[in-house]
């Protein structure tokens, strides 16, 4: 498994996707790698590990549950951008994210909690 310096995009949402890796690349992060299916982004994650991600919590083809999940595995900070309120309605992987954004949220406050994210090493689970 080949771990890269992407960023991984999980988001089915053009416009977000779109604002996302603008934001990602204000950041400093310039290999970023969207995927508007779970599906996409499984079979991406069978072969690479991304240096952070930022993931919805359901796209169109389903939840994103084995996406946070493999990511924990790998020790990986992830993101849950989402219109949902709060993660302890979930009792999956999603749950254990790294931080929890609500859309829509400023920029700034994005940034910021890219910021942490990337600062802070993650502890094996």
């Amino acid at each position: 498994m080949e771990t890269v310096h992407a960023a991984l995009v999980v988001e089915d949402q053009p416009l977000i996707a779109v604002e996302l890796e603008q934001l990602l690349r204000d950041a400093g992060l310039d290999d970023i790698r969207t995927f508007t299916s779970c599906a996409d982004a499984e079979e991406w994650l069978d072969h690479h590990t991304p240096r952070i991600a930022v993931i919805e919590t359901r796209l169109h083809d389903g939840g994103c549950e084995a996406i946070a999940k493999a990511l924990l595995d790998r020790n990986v900070p992830f993101i849950v951008h989402t219109v949902e309120s709060s993660p302890a309605r979930h009792v999956s992987a999603l749950r254990d994210c790294t931080k929890w954004i609500e859309k829509p949220c400023k920029p700034e406050l994005f940034l910021a909690t890219l910021e942490d994210c990337l600062s802070e090493p993650m502890v094996a689970r």
